[in-house]
């Protein structure tokens, strides 16, 4: 996942914007570089003291869901298949889905279903909340719908 950052006009009426395959964050609020920095630290939870690199290279694997920044499933995916040492194929195979399904999600081109995502947590042997990066739930006061509301994840 790429995240472009661009600004718009010129100084002091710049406009700064957040592009990625997710769409466009229009930020107007943010009148300088270094305010548009600090709140990107702040959203992805680095420190204050956090550089203008380190702050891209967090971005490289976030997605932008409308009100915060996620892990991006394709990348977590991939990088739970290379922990395997599976080959897509491999991946595919295990998982009962096809080699075009498995490439197609690890590229982005296709969202995966609730089915699709227990399958592959079953073919790479770790948890759904782990796939998703989302945090375990407690069964006792949540249920499992509550990890497939998002309408990311269909």
């Amino acid at each position: 996942m790429t995240t472009l950052i661009h600004a718009v006009g010129k100084r002091p009426n710049q406009v700064y914007r957040l592009y990625g395959d997710w769409g466009e964050r229009p930020l107007p609020q943010i009148k300088s570089k270094s305010e548009l920095y600090a709140l990107l630290a702040t959203e992805l939870g680095l420190s204050d003291s956090a550089s203008r690199r380190d702050i891209v290279f967090a971005l490289m694997d976030k997605t932008w869901n409308g009100s915060k920044w996620v892990e991006d499933f394709r990348i977590k995916l991939k990088s739970a298949r290379e922990a395997k040492s599976f080959t897509q194929s491999q991946l595919a195979e295990r998982a009962g889905l096809s080699l075009d399904g498995v490439r197609a999600l690890e590229q982005g081109l296709r969202r995966p279903s609730a089915d699709t995502v227990r399958r592959l947590a079953i073919a790479l042997q770790i948890s759904v909340e782990k796939l998703l990066s989302v945090p375990s739930i407690d069964p006792t006061t949540e249920t499992h719908e509550v990890l497939f509301s998002d309408s990311s994840v269909s």
